[in-house]
């Protein structure tokens, strides 16, 4: 196992684990998001090949509209 920071909060996670399949776990709703890793925005399509590695700070973001 392995420790990544999501939105701030310590969660655990299996080594080999891509962003693809903890996302899922961690989103609320079928709102859309963007997801950054260490401060870097990863693209949707690149989900699969983004290894989590130990201490990984990702951030799940709502867009936001207005003007």
């Amino acid at each position: 196992m392995i420790t990544v920071s999501v939105n701030n909060q310590p969660v655990q996670v299996a080594a080999q684990t891509t962003l693809a399949g903890a996302l899922p776990q961690w989103r609320r709703g079928d709102a859309p998001v963007a997801v950054a890793v260490n401060g870097e925005l990863v693209a949707r399509e690149d989900y699969a090949d983004c290894e989590l590695q130990n201490g990984d700070r990702v951030d799940i973001l709502r867009p936001v509209s207005g003007g």
